[in-house]
């Protein structure tokens, strides 16, 4: 994060700071699924969704004093960024158990799109000295159309459910 903050003293031990600013934000999805069929056929299919999210920002932090040093606060962030969003899928299968050998397909993915995303921080800060702080707190980030990988998974398929023409090694 990059950000632009202008502070005010509203007396009484309370401070309140205007967050303006440029986030990036980073959320890769990785799933992986190994499937059998009859016990002599396995598949494996491996998705990976990586989500690269930048933009602008605006927020307010919130600081009271309880006794001298001891502070409590939230921070409230907000913005609108732009999702770089990759995914990919790749599906193999072979013999059992493991499920190697011949790569069946391969999807990729690659879209931008605009995600809204929020970010809470409730906290508790000590300050000893001026140049030292000591915070304890619960942070939530909740973003919006993010490409996730189970997502990716239900849209692609798997060729042991959607392509059951995959021919069964013979048995002996």
């Amino acid at each position: 994060q990059l950000n632009w903050i202008r502070a005010f003293d509203n007396g009484g031990g309370k401070h309140k700071r205007y967050i303006l600013g440029l986030r990036y934000f980073t959320w890769r999805d990785d799933l992986e699924v190994l499937g059998t069929a009859a016990g002599v056929l396995a598949e494996r299919t491996r998705v990976v969704a990586q989500n690269d999210l930048a933009g602008p920002q605006i927020g307010v932090d919130y600081r009271r004093e309880i006794v001298n040093k001891l502070d409590y606060g939230f921070v409230l962030k907000g913005g609108l960024l732009a999702n770089f969003a990759r995914t990919e899928t790749t599906n193999t299968s072979g013999p059992a158990p493991a499920g190697v050998g011949t790569t069946n397909f391969l999807a990729e993915t690659a879209e931008t799109k605009t995600s809204a995303m929020l970010d809470g921080l409730v906290q508790i800060m000590y300050t000893p000295w001026r140049f030292f702080m000591v915070r304890a707190g619960y942070q939530v980030v909740y973003a919006q159309e993010l490409a996730l990988a189970p997502q990716n998974l239900a849209a692609t398929g798997t060729s042991l459910r959607d392509f059951p023409q995959v021919p069964l090694p013979a048995t002996t």
